[in-house]
């Protein structure tokens, strides 16, 4: 007889991994910005402890892109911090990778 449809709201919880992966992001970001500011004061003649922390941060970022790519596929989930954190993660991979990149050419 009524034809009004009932709807039932739940209370979403963030997905697993998605904040984890959006912090890894966020360090990975800090840790190029901070070895960058390193680098630059010393003229660009970096030691073994910028390619530490750069394979580091590499490291970071490919982890947190994991983790926000499974994070993505949980259901009745949302997915607010997988997202960006995998879009933080991917743009921090493809920086690190291109930074190291062209310290192998030259």
């Amino acid at each position: 007889m009524s034809g009004r449809k009932k709807y039932s709201f739940s209370a979403q919880t963030e997905a697993k991994g998605g904040r984890t992966s959006f912090g890894l992001a966020i360090a990975s970001f800090v840790l190029f910005a901070s070895m960058s500011m390193v680098s630059f004061a010393a003229g660009g003649n970096g030691d073994i402890a910028i390619g530490a922390a750069g394979f580091l941060g590499i490291t970071l970022a490919a982890y947190g892109l994991i983790l926000g790519v499974r994070g993505l596929a949980v259901r009745n989930a949302r997915h607010t911090f997988s997202l960006l954190g995998s879009i933080g993660c991917a743009v921090m991979a493809l920086v690190w990778l291109t930074l190291f990149l062209l310290g192998v050419k030259l």
